[in-house]
């Protein structure tokens, strides 16, 4: 799969994620059409805005805190310009033990592709 088309889908599934949580339905950037679940909304004008870098670095960020394993893990992922070490730490869900990664490394790293790459190596089957 095409590097692009990896970033667009999980681009769709984050939204999806989000989408459910939030209650929002069926928001088409393609188009620019906004429906509600009463009324319709829509715009004659095609989107003409990309997403910026930096609301991706956040969404990726959001998305990566958000997870939760069953066992303690660390990644290592070389960035452009360092290494960068994700490790987790024992996060409390309700009565479950869970493990999530530090918000302290997330947060610290701010290269969008070092985040895609650790996000689509989680997405893949683990063998």
């Amino acid at each position: 799969m095409e590097e692009n088309e990896r970033v667009k889908q999980m681009w769709k599934e984050l939204w999806d994620e989000f989408d459910e949580q939030t209650g929002w339905r069926d928001i088409d950037f393609e188009a620019n059409i906004i429906k509600e679940e009463e009324d319709e909304i829509q715009s004659s004008k095609p989107a003409t805005y990309q997403i910026d870098d930096q609301l991706m670095v956040v969404v990726f960020q959001q998305y990566l805190k958000n997870l939760r394993f069953t066992e303690p893990k660390m990644y290592r992922i070389e960035g452009r310009e360092r290494i960068y070490l994700f490790k987790t730490e024992p996060a409390h869900y309700g009565w479950e033990l869970s493990y999530a990664f530090t918000s302290k490394a997330i947060n610290d790293c701010n290269d969008l592709q070092v985040l895609i790459t650790l996000a689509d190596f989680l997405n893949k089957p683990q063998s």
